[in-house]
């Protein structure tokens, strides 16, 4: 199709939707800072695309010259994912991961380390003013909030905000450049579902078309099962703010267990969890054969065969509600003697690696562009463009970890680890749904970087009783902030977000050149400005200590070998790591 043809995005609605964005970045720290009800409202401020296109349909038709297209529409769709995260795509809610979450794991969770008891000595010694302001009362301000009258030293904050700043901008716009990257060829050639992209794309086609309130034919269908969504998924709502109304009990974002009590009866140990997510149980259906047969054969040979019989034989111990964990909890998946978890992990990097084969000659376009050996321009967007942004990421990403004090071969190989887990996460996305494991939590990603710096005499290889050295304090900060605690993998702007986000603009016709722009312009303005609003809410209004701001992100990250050895399970050891890994 050419550029032509294509629904561009007019300036005046993108000076709009950036001054809507820095609005709505303010009410959203507000909201998901001083909520009482977080599982409904943490996070961020959420208006649904539906009804952001109801009230476009109605501005229209009073006067047409303000109504905004359908690739203005995306734009202000994007704004919202990048604040609120993967929730937003379906659900068009609050309750993932934003540019918040994002700051709470990098920036103020330092505040939070140097003030939790267990280890704010560690923390006060060895981070750098570069990362957080190191005056006692200035700490003391972003932990409980300053007094009446008093002044917050801004001079102080510049240099964090900046430096935070340009690490997130680097981690978010690989993301968006494996999304452009990928998305094309798995949306045009492989015509892959992206089953978190539906709800949106039609929408937006429907909006664009004019026939929101035409009830005809497939019109009169959407808004039968419209009906009947809003009374299903105003459950998990109601089991927050009026529990008494709720008909059923629901966990916080529509998350609900169900526990197959009978399977546990019969065979002890074997893994008897699920979780219902309404609206996955209308998308799902849209999924590939081959999906099932995949997810439902690991559950059974895994999850319920070697778990049951493992426990039955004594291989490994049983635990009494067991049966009923969730995968993030203490389950055998990540159990010696076959901590399968880790098989799984392998399967990702294997995946990831199969991807950028299969994308070579993408890479190998982009590369001539680059060098100008080559011109192409897809559906607007100059790949030469596309390639400088990537590259260009990759080389901030290299100089910020390297400024940090990460050794600068280390920050090579994360990176180059990172972007093959982040290609996978962008095929999962494209496939099925945002649920994975992360880079650096559930799968404890650092395990696979730690070997090789302590072989490399970067830090010791056990950790001394005062705590690590410097060089893995950074290491390991900066790696759970760019992949852990599922904050990069359901990002708005991460890779799944991006291959989403493109997919829905490739359905409504949109210039791809202008999509880029908006994304990378939401990017660059959102991370410095979320991160003053940031500060000052805290600094002047209670502190992490007295409102919903992470406190608790130290504790997972000082357990992977800054002060405690938490993060290697019982009976866990670098070299069966590796042999998992490479196993899968």
């Amino acid at each position: 199709m050419s550029t032509e043809e294509r629904v561009r995005v007019r300036p005046g609605a993108l000076i709009f939707a950036i001054i809507f964005f820095i609005v709505l970045l303010v009410i959203s720290d507000i909201e998901s800072l001083y909520t009482l009800k977080p599982g409904t409202f943490f996070g961020g401020f959420a208006i649904s695309i539906f009804w952001i296109a109801v009230i476009n349909e109605l501005i229209g038709r009073v006067n047409p010259r303000l109504k905004l297209n359908p690739a203005e529409l995306l734009v202000i769709f994007s704004c919202f994912t990048f604040i609120i995260g993967a929730n937003y795509y379906v659900r068009g809610v609050v309750g993932a991961s934003g540019i918040f979450m994002y700051l709470d794991h990098v920036y103020t969770g330092l505040c939070a380390a140097m003030n939790i008891e267990a280890f704010k000595d560690y923390y006060l010694k060895v981070v750098p003013s570069f990362m957080f302001p190191k005056t006692a009362r200035v700490i003391e301000m972003i932990w409980k909030g300053k007094t009446i009258g008093e002044v917050i030293p801004w001079g102080e904050f510049i240099t964090p905000i900046a430096f935070w700043s340009l690490y997130l901008i680097s981690v978010i716009l690989l993301g968006v450049f494996i999304g452009f990257v990928a998305a094309k060829p798995w949306t045009e050639v492989e015509r892959l579902v992206f089953p978190m992209s539906v709800p949106a794309s039609y929408l937006l086609q429907v909006s664009g078309e004019g026939k929101l309130f035409k009830y005809k034919n497939a019109q009169k269908i959407f808004w039968g099962m419209f009906i009947i969504g809003v009374i299903f998924s105003i459950l998990p709502l109601l089991t927050e703010v009026l529990p008494p109304v709720a008909l059923v009990a629901f966990t916080g974002w529509g998350q609900t267990p169900v526990d197959i009590y009978p399977l546990a009866a019969a065979l002890p140990g074997a893994w008897a969890r699920g979780v219902l997510m309404i609206d996955q149980v209308a998308l799902m259906m849209l999924l590939r054969d081959d999906v099932y047969y995949t997810a439902i054969f690991a559950y059974i040979v895994f999850g319920v065969l070697y778990q049951a019989i493992a426990v039955r034989t004594g291989i490994i111990p049983y635990e009494p509600g067991m049966e009923f964990r969730f995968n993030w909890e203490n389950v055998p998946a990540w159990w010696p003697p076959v901590p399968y978890a880790f098989i799984g992990s392998g399967a990702a990097f294997g995946v990831g690696v199969w991807m950028l084969y299969q994308m070579r000659d993408r890479f190998k376009a982009i590369f001539r562009s680059i060098v100008g050996k080559e011109v192409v321009v897809e559906d607007g967007l100059s790949l030469r463009a596309l390639g400088l942004l990537g590259l260009g990421a990759a080389i901030l990403w290299l100089i910020v970890w390297t400024a940090a004090g990460v050794p600068f071969l280390i920050s090579l190989f994360v990176l180059i680890g990172w972007f093959i887990w982040y290609v996978h996460m962008a095929r999962v996305a494209a496939e099925f749904w945002w649920h994975n494991v992360d880079f650096c939590s559930d799968f404890p990603g650092w395990t696979l970087y730690y070997p090789i710096g302590a072989s490399l005499g970067y830090w010791p290889w056990s950790v001394p009783p005062e705590g690590n050295n410097y060089a893995w304090f950074a290491t390991c900060w900066l790696m759970y902030g760019s992949g852990g605690m599922w904050v990069t993998r359901t990002h708005g702007q991460g890779s799944a977000g991006m291959v989403t986000i493109y997919k829905i603009a490739h359905d409504i016709k949109m210039s791809i050149k202008d999509l880029l722009v908006a994304n990378v312009l939401i990017v660059i303005i959102g991370v410095p400005v979320a991160a003053i609003i940031h500060t000052w809410l805290l600094a002047s209004a209670g502190g992490m200590a007295n409102t919903n701001a992470m406190s608790w992100v130290p504790y997972p990250r000082s357990d992977a070998f800054i002060t405690g050895t938490g993060g290697l399970r019982p009976g866990q050891t670098f070299e069966a790591t590796y042999g998992w890994v490479a196993t899968g």
